[in-house]
């Protein structure tokens, strides 16, 4: 059967069972406005199946949810579910998108339209193709130069999906003349479809099997015999120099093949059954009634429950006869719905939009939403036929995406909300992909975008409690107010709609300015060389926020539909620009940093901004008050909370003698933390100022960072590092680091035994030999040696003094950067596994002083042969003892309390205070440098 375009409005006059009306729809229902008939006669045909819709007792505006109207509780009032404001239902993949689309461009108000450099698009936590399909839409026209598009997505699915939609709307492009009358429409509807309906038209399915499907098979036939864990990159060309090339382990390659195989043993009816027991499911009724109750009007509520029966992305009264294929992209491989009750295709697009899209049928939701997206992909498939575009997939972890890419190129940089304290934290998110964007010289409109969806309600929850009271005197101006004889119950459904609207009364800008000063923005920003714009150019600051005054008119709609919909109303959108050391100190109110320096606390994994909100580990409430001897602490098992956390001072004060031994260990483990942090930082300030490598070019190729050496015999031996080789955070560390861990031993003797005299019981030094690293650097001085070898490592093992847990042994690798590393201290067991570590057996207490390697040197005939040698160790012994003499003027200076001067106090303080220590020790090397080598 022919599916009817849902473009023009089919008539409603259909059953199934029975050949549907193929007459274009009129006139509206003039009761509902869900529905359009093309005439009288199929109206009252069809009123006795429509009458089930339109006379529903849900469609009434006195309708109230069952547990209201029995006086009973509901779910989320008693048991584990009273402790969990969330309470999830479903797999919880994101496929549809939390937030509306962004043109993450918008070319015309930023570079202008006359603007003719080629623009780079990052979209580094993609989530699905919203975003990308926006921008591309809104290209201006004329647009001549060529539009780079990468995506990254730790999630399989979101990203195989992606590369699905993409090749079927890249083929489109690719028909003949022949077929252009006809199939466009098909792609515009079949790309709808795939995105978001959970069956499929028999045409749809063939144009992926035919279109799609022998573009992936072809590669999977080619990759076959290939390990598993290699990452392999195909890239796929069309007409009009259009590209797409997608990165993906083997295995996760041959998973792709099978993406578009709807399992044999599974019928329509088995994935109806699989997504209704997550869509429909009876025992999470109340709380599908608790989100209706809130919902713009009462045909919102029947469109909805629609939309979960049938999980169909199509106006309301469109026939579905003809949608029986399951979507494979959804039900691929697994007897289960891929995300939880709540997920919602409008969730991705602004509602404000959908709303005032023309329709005859004015209240029909997701028809509106169906003509809304039509458009959009349209205009999207109009910029790519006309537009040179290539596209870039990954699926890796944010953390390694930088690995892949260039550095200095990028136009726009999305994160999504990666930024989160719950995720990645500003600092290390900024710190990872702000080298990716383009510089101030470059392009001064380049802009990295970052989201915050948590940042205002963690810090109301940090707040005083009446900071969580709505506000009801704004909200009773859009909500009846709950009645006041009898006196409501909490579980009453107008004081509950209250509290579900109490985000939208916030003021958000209030609380976020809290955040910045809690996270210390304006540190991060003279730290990473980046600046907050004062005025967001490309993105609203708060695009959920209502923008209509109590009283005016569409005030009332535009409240009820920000209420129904699954937005937190508290979303953030913060524009960063990189800028240079001049623009940086004029925009700080205080005396910057050394500007030279790049703090160690950039590259870590721990999150010392994290803002968890967990249980009371006193009461088991909801609780964000964190220990703060303890917070910051790293974890020795995957399984210990990130943080200690109660609900209030009371709490804490009572659950102290059960906290205070695993307190102690945690502050022991903090200190250690620091001092690894410390001793990495020293080490590469050192060797920033004292590098005796001559080196031109550093170039990643084939998991090597490759060290290019210069030509230059007449340069001196210890020079400052030439940071102007690379932006790439990672890649100057492991410069710095690399062949340096004889050099760190020494070095950092001294001082790591003083920082570490009652932290560690014992410190043993011990050489072993890396399996995985992430990458290997080498100092290479022909350009084509693309080999690549493994040095033997060595490292500190340390054991905490008096520590309450068994055998806890920790490693500082504080040269550990060479190999992509990134943690400067780890648990030993998982140090060991992750890395694929063997022990070479060349163990020792750890006693070196600064110079013994160099002094060891001095003993062996072939490092002594020539004078030029000599000299060199001679300098580099000079380095090392003028080294010596800052870090015990720092000790002797402090009367005995260096330690606690370094390690105590709050991260913020912590930072400031490893910050001076770094930049005087570069003032201190640097002179010495200048005035003696």
């Amino acid at each position: 059967m022919i599916a009817p375009s849902v473009v023009l409005p089919a008539c409603a006059n259909w059953i199934p069972g029975i050949s549907p009306c193929e007459r274009q729809g009129m006139k509206a229902c003039g009761n509902c406005k869900l529905v359009v008939y093309c005439e009288v006669t199929c109206q009252k045909a069809h009123w006795p199946e429509h009458k089930k819709a339109c006379k529903s007792p849900m469609g009434k505006e006195t309708w109230r949810p069952a547990w209201d109207c029995e006086g009973r509780e509901p779910p989320w009032a008693t048991g584990a579910a009273a402790k969990n404001w969330h309470n999830p239902f479903g797999v919880g993949k994101d496929l549809w998108g939390n937030t509306p689309a962004l043109d993450v461009l918008n070319l015309e108000q930023n570079e202008g339209l006359g603007y003719r450099d080629d623009v780079a698009l990052l979209f580094a936590a993609s989530g699905d193709l919203r975003h990308v399909v926006k921008t591309i839409a809104s290209l201006p026209d004329g647009i001549t130069q060529h539009i780079s598009v990468t995506m990254n997505d730790r999630e399989f699915d979101v990203v195989a999906r992606n590369a699905i939609l993409l090749l079927l709307a890249l083929t489109a492009q690719d028909f003949t003349d022949s077929e252009k009358t006809t199939k466009p429409l098909d792609a515009v509807e079949a790309l709808i479809h795939i995105w978001y309906s959970a069956s499929i038209h028999s045409n749809v399915l063939s144009l992926l099997q035919d279109r799609v499907k022998p573009l992936i098979a072809d590669v999977c036939s080619r990759i076959a015999h290939k390990p598993s864990n290699i990452l392999l990159g195909k890239t796929w060309e069309f007409s009009g120099r259009r590209t797409l090339r997608l990165v993906l382990k083997q295995r996760d390659w041959v998973r792709f093949g099978a993406f578009l195989e709807i399992p044999q043993d599974m019928t329509y009816e088995d994935t109806v059954r699989v997504r209704t027991a997550v869509t429909l499911a009876p025992e999470r009724t109340d709380y599908r009634e608790r989100w209706y109750f809130k919902d713009a009007s009462p045909t919102m509520r029947i469109a909805k429950q629609r939309f979960r029966e049938d999980g169909l992305l199509l106006p309301f009264g469109h026939p579905r006869i003809a949608f029986d294929i399951p979507n494979p992209t959804l039900f691929h491989s697994s007897r289960s719905w891929p995300m939880d009750d709540k997920a919602d295709p409008s969730d991705g697009w602004p509602i404000l939009d959908v709303q005032q899209t023309p329709s005859l049928a004015q209240r029909d939701w997701y028809g509106k939403l169906f003509i809304y997206l039509h458009s959009v992909v349209e205009s999207f498939l109009d910029r790519l036929e006309n537009v040179q575009i290539s596209f870039d997939l990954y699926n890796v972890d944010v953390k390694e995406l930088p690995r892949y890419l260039e550095g200095n190129k990028y136009t726009r940089l999305e994160v999504a909300n990666i930024c989160d304290a719950g995720y990645d934290g500003i600092r290390n998110t900024l710190s990872l992909l702000s080298p990716l964007l383009q510089s101030p010289l470059q392009n001064p409109h380049a802009t990295l975008i970052t989201l915050f969806i948590n940042a205002v309600k963690e810090v109301v929850k940090m707040g005083h409690q009446i900071d969580e009271i709505s506000d009801m005197e704004f909200l009773t101006k859009y909500l009846p107010s709950p009645r006041m004889f009898p006196l409501p119950g909490m579980n009453d459904a107008d004081m509950l709609r209250i509290w579900d609207a109490r985000d939208i009364a916030l003021d958000g800008d209030k609380y976020f300015d809290r955040y910045m000063e809690f996270c210390n923005f304006e540190q991060i920003s003279a730290d990473l060389r980046v600046e907050m714009k004062k005025n967001n150019t490309i993105v609203e600051k708060w695009p959920t926020k209502l923008k209509l005054q109590p009283g005016q008119k569409g005030a009332q709609e535009e409240f009820r539909l920000n209420l129904g919909f699954n937005f937190t109303n508290t979303e953030r959108y913060v524009e960063w620009r990189r800028v240079d050391r001049e623009c940086l100190q004029k925009c700080l109110p205080r005396p910057a940093v050394n500007s030279a320096m790049v703090s160690i606390l950039e590259n870590t994994r721990v999150d010392f901004t994290r803002l968890s909100s967990t249980k009371c580990a006193n009461c088991g409430t909801i609780a964000s008050i964190r220990c703060k001897r303890c917070m910051d602490s790293p974890k020795y098992e995957s399984t210990e909370p990130v943080s200690i956390v109660y609900c209030n001072r009371d709490c804490q004060i009572t659950h102290w003698p059960n906290h205070k031994a695993q307190c102690n260990v945690m502050q022991r483990r903090k200190k250690l933390l620091r001092i690894a942090t410390i001793l990495k930082a020293t080490l590469l300030a050192y060797r920033e100022c004292v590098f005796d490598v001559d080196i031109e070019k550093i170039e990643f190729r084939e998991d090597v960072l490759r060290l290019q050496m210069g030509s230059n015999w007449d340069r001196p031996s210890h020079t400052p590092f030439p940071s102007h080789l690379t932006t790439n955070v990672e890649y100057r560390e492991a410069a710095l680091a690399n062949n340096q861990c004889t050099l760190a031993m020494a070095l950092l003797g001294p001082l790591a035994r003083h920082l570490l005299a009652g932290v560690s019981s014992s410190i043993i030094s011990s050489d072993i030999a890396i399996g995985k690293p992430i990458f290997s650097t080498k100092l290479v001085s022909d350009p084509n040696d693309l080999s690549s070898y493994i040095p033997p490592h060595t490292i500190l093992i340390l054991e905490l003094k008096n520590s309450q847990m068994n055998d806890e042994k920790w490693i500082i690798d504080a040269a550990g950067c060479q190999f992509g590393f990134r943690d400067v201290l780890a648990p030993f067991k998982k140090y060991f596994e992750e890395k694929e570590c063997r022990d070479l057996d060349r163990s020792q207490p750890y006693e070196a002083n600064e110079t013994k390697d160099i002094d060891y040197f001095f003993t062996l005939p072939f490092m002594t042969t020539t004078d030029q040698q000599c000299k060199k160790l001679t300098k580099e012994r000079a380095a090392r003892l003028h080294f010596a003499a800052f870090v015990k003027t720092c000790i002797d200076q402090s009367g005995g309390g260096f330690n606690k001067y370094m390690l105590s106090g709050s991260m913020p303080n912590f930072q400031a205070r490893l910050n001076k220590f770094i930049g005087d020790l570069k003032v201190h090397m640097t002179e010495f440098i200048k005035k003696n080598l």
